[in-house]
């Protein structure tokens, strides 16, 4: 299974780095630490892959299915990667 990592873990791994340059910790002010965009978006595909494997079902017309009035695993899973797809605006080609 992937590693996925989550907002907090990034910034954290950019704190070490920044720590690492020999930067006080007390110059480090508490919300300033900027994680790279291309991080964010590599780590959302991966998100994305992990979300799609771990579905149960595979098929796109499965995604509107409802079983007494309750959303299907699909369903829900779907919702979130295609939440995930648009917030970082990634297509469909960058996913293969």
């Amino acid at each position: 299974m992937t590693q996925l990592k989550t907002l907090k873990d990034l910034e954290k791994e950019e704190y070490n780095n920044i720590r690492s340059w020999g930067i006080p910790q007390s110059k480090i002010k508490k919300g300033m630490i900027r994680v790279d965009s291309l991080k964010l978006r590599q780590e959302a595909i991966k998100w994305i892959n992990e979300l799609d494997k771990e579905s149960y079902y595979k098929s796109d017309d499965a995604e509107l299915r409802i079983i007494d009035g309750l959303e299907t695993e699909r369903s829900s899973q779907h919702r979130v990667i295609n939440w995930i797809k648009y917030f970082f605006n990634i297509t469909e080609e960058e996913l293969r």
